[in-house]
This record gives C-alpha cells, structure tokens and sequence, in this order.
C-alpha cells in the first residue's frame, strides 16, 4: 500500500514499484515493519512539523525517527544527471530492493523543510477540525487556512456569521452600549456656559 502512495506521490517509478512489490510479497513480515515504521516516520514528520508552526521545541521522539530514517536515506542518496544539470536521486530499482525505498525521499524532504527557512512559514489550519499545516507563501504570511475552496471558505464564512451574530447582539451583552443608551447617556457632562458676565 505505501508503494502505491509512493508512485501516486512521484518518489517511485513504475519499476521501483513493481520492483517493491514483488519484494513485499515474497518478504511480508518485511513488509509489515516498514509500513509500521511508514506510519511512525508519518506521526514523527507531523508532530515535528505543528511544533514548527506553533514555534515549540522540537519532540525528542519524533526527531530521534527522523533522524534514523534520514541516516538510511542519506547513506542511498545519489546524484544523478538532469536535464539542466544534477538532482538528488536513489539507487535504481534491483531485483532485491530495500523495501523502505518509499520512505527516504520523505525524510529527506521533511529535514529540508525543517533545517530551511522556509519552516518559518508553516502554518496550522484554522480551519474547523482539520489541523493540516501548510507553507504559508502568502505575501503578508497571514494565510489562516490549508485551502480556499475547502477550509478557506467554510472559515470564511464562520467568520462572517460571527460577526454578524455579534452585531445582532444587545450592546450589554457585546459589553458595550447600545444607540438608545448612547443617546440617552452622554459621554460626559453637558458643557455649562460661563458664569462671567
């Protein structure tokens, strides 16, 4: 399953898959720890990167993962020939592949991210129940939510309603004064003309 998310997410060919899976299946109990640790690399990443955008300490466990999968990671990385130049690339794909080949290029996307400036601008959705973060690439760096047209949207309207519940209140309840109170109750005392003369 995570050989499938791999290819769909474009870490792996089409041959590291194929590749990939007939090695799961002829070693699953293989296969069943690097999921699990597919899933701890996943609950490490995530934690690492809310206490990024929230500014807190960085988790001892979850670092500790990353930095155990990174090792592997960067003890395969390779650099290949592009187009314009050179890219970060993996071994290719063998008739005994190493089964956690799906999970180096997400540690090493995931330290990038983090050792970069860039972590600066993560960001937690504000928006109701989701809790994605995200890299905030907004001019201002005031972006709220992970995207416009689901969580953008359904904040943006909460907002609204908000607000408008707020102006519908009674100014005692909001805690201010209403019009009636306003016109009935000067700010100050009236100004008395002067006894001068």
């Amino acid at each position: 399953m995570q050989h499938a998310l791999g290819l769909r997410a474009g870490v792996l060919t089409d041959a590291d898959h194929e590749s990939l899976r007939g090695a799961a299946d002829a070693n699953p109990g293989g296969a069943s720890r690097v999921t699990q640790r597919a899933r701890e690399l996943r609950e490490a990443i995530q934690a690492l990167v809310v206490g990024a955008a929230h500014g807190r300490a960085p988790d001892p466990a979850g670092l500790a993962m990353l930095n155990r999968e990174l090792e592997a990671a960067m003890a395969a990385v390779t650099v290949a020939p592009s187009g314009e130049g050179f890219v970060w690339g993996w071994p290719e794909s063998t008739s005994d592949p190493d089964l956690a080949r799906p999970l180096w290029p997400l540690a090493r996307s995931a330290a990038e991210l983090l050792v970069s400036p860039e972590r600066y601008r993560l960001r937690q959705c504000a928006g109701e129940g989701c809790g994605w973060v995200f890299l905030d690439e907004a001019r201002d760096g005031r972006r709220r939510t992970c995207e416009m047209a689901n969580c953008g949207n359904r904040f943006r309207i909460r907002a609204f309603a908000r607000r408008r519940a707020t102006a519908a209140q009674p100014a005692a309840v909001r805690g201010g004064r209403s019009a009636v109170d306003a016109a009935q109750v000067p700010d100050r005392a009236p100004e008395t003309a002067s006894s001068d003369g």
